[in-house]
């Protein structure tokens, strides 16, 4: 028979294990004939080593149906299947019974998921249970920052071995001889969640240089994006303005466009992007980059543990410009890893490179090609609720068939970032 006590919430093994929680979800299918509470175990055994198992999940639901104590674990199991809405409101019934503390503490990762202001309050509420407080804890400057209306300002020195790479492109002869030079980076960026599933985003940058004041670089993006989600499945579109100068003067202007598609089942989410962007060069000597650019990706990311994430995409992007010489198909990859070690720190990896094969041949008769590729490295560790400190590098290589488009660049970065959300 089962009893309340095993219908409780399944505390996470130290270590997930997806392959040995499938063999204890079967041994609790093959029990359930025979013998409840033995099936009971095997699923509870398979949900320590892998929260997201559904077998297991489902099986449990099942057999905790009438038994004290079940309501809150069907919840989690709504949660843990992307039904936010129908987990919402299995939970809000629970938050002045027995279970109060596991109530609050997933509603307050729904309020998360959500950018509701509300997880402050709920994750404060779980915490005051011991068994909840460590985990409440580590998502507590998370909550403080989100909201219907989230701001992040960012002050951060930088050193740039090749700053003439300019924005999305590198202009001609911009690579002959590179200049050491250092700068400071000052950005901020303003998100508004009016309602559920719209978003407007304004983001400002201004990159002062050094030695080169002819580089400073002023760039705004301006976004709205629809998303939604059913279950497992989102979507979202987006649209975004972008408006660079560089040295007081207008430097690119830039319309994109972009839908996504997304779907989680278990520890992996299917990806697939697929974007339109206008570019308009507004001097001179860029004016060949200007046109269209096609670009699209697909992947998945997995959930290789509670604090480890791993992506890997497949690229294309097929640029069309006013200059044939400068049109050209991209395919390629990219790779992302991301760690949290321990609560209030993350670390970020990428790696991506693509081969590209222009359409114009060069004024010597040659086809120009290129291989590009890009590495980062990115850390960001917690201070308080509303402040962060962040480092990071970036390394950019491209070899090409034509010589002036051999080059390198290498950038450090170090600074502070206030971060506020609410209500």
């Amino acid at each position: 028979m089962v009893t309340a006590e095993l219908c409780e919430t399944v505390p996470a093994a130290p270590v997930r294990d997806a392959a040995d929680a499938a063999a204890y979800a079967q041994v609790g299918d093959d029990a359930r004939a025979t013998d409840d509470r033995i099936a009971a175990v095997a699923y509870r055994k398979a949900l320590a080593l892998d929260p997201d198992n559904a077998q297991a999940r489902a099986g449990m639901a099942a057999l905790c149906r009438g038994v004290t104590g079940d309501p809150l674990l069907v919840a989690i199991a709504r949660f843990r299947a992307r039904d936010l809405d129908g987990a919402a409101g299995l939970l809000t019934p629970l938050v002045t019974g027995a279970n109060a503390a596991g109530a609050h503490f997933f509603l307050g990762l729904i309020a998360l998921a959500r950018h509701d202001g509300a997880a402050v309050d709920e994750l404060a509420a779980a915490a005051k249970d011991p068994a909840y407080a460590p985990l409440a804890a580590a998502l507590s400057a998370q909550a403080h920052r989100q909201g219907m209306v989230e701001a992040l300002v960012l002050v951060a020195p930088e050193l740039d071995t090749n700053p003439q790479l300019l924005p999305d492109t590198p202009p001609v002869g911009a690579t002959a001889t590179p200049q050491l030079d250092e700068d400071l980076l000052l950005a901020g960026a303003v998100a508004v969640r009016p309602t559920r599933w719209l978003i407007l985003r304004d983001a400002l940058s201004w990159r002062q240089q050094r030695v080169h004041p002819e580089l400073d670089l002023l760039g705004n993006t301006a976004g709205v994006e629809v998303a939604g989600a059913l279950a497992a499945h989102q979507l979202s579109v987006r649209y975004d303005l972008d408006y660079d100068r560089i040295g007081g003067a207008g430097y690119l202007v830039e319309h994109r466009g972009a839908i996504a598609y997304r779907r989680t089942s278990g520890d992996v989410t299917l990806v697939v992007d697929y974007g339109l962007r206008r570019r308009d060069f507004l001097a001179a000597a860029q004016d060949g980059f200007t046109g269209w650019v096609h670009g699209g990706d697909a992947g998945a990311t997995l959930h290789l543990a509670p604090t480890v994430e791993l992506e890997a995409r497949a690229t294309f992007a097929r640029e069309l410009t006013a200059d044939a010489t400068f049109s050209d198909i991209a395919v390629g990859t990219a790779t992302a890893v991301r760690i949290r070690p321990r609560d209030g720190v993350r670390v970020a990896g990428t790696a991506l490179g693509w081969y590209a094969r222009y359409d114009g041949a060069e004024p010597d008769g040659e086809q120009r090609t290129d291989f590009h590729g890009e590495l980062a490295a990115d850390v960001e560790l917690d201070l308080a609720d509303h402040v962060l400190a962040i480092a990071g590098a970036s390394l950019i290589g491209n070899t090409s068939s034509v010589d002036d488009f051999h080059y390198w660049r290498f950038t450090v970065r170090c600074g502070l970032a206030i971060a506020l959300g609410g209500p």
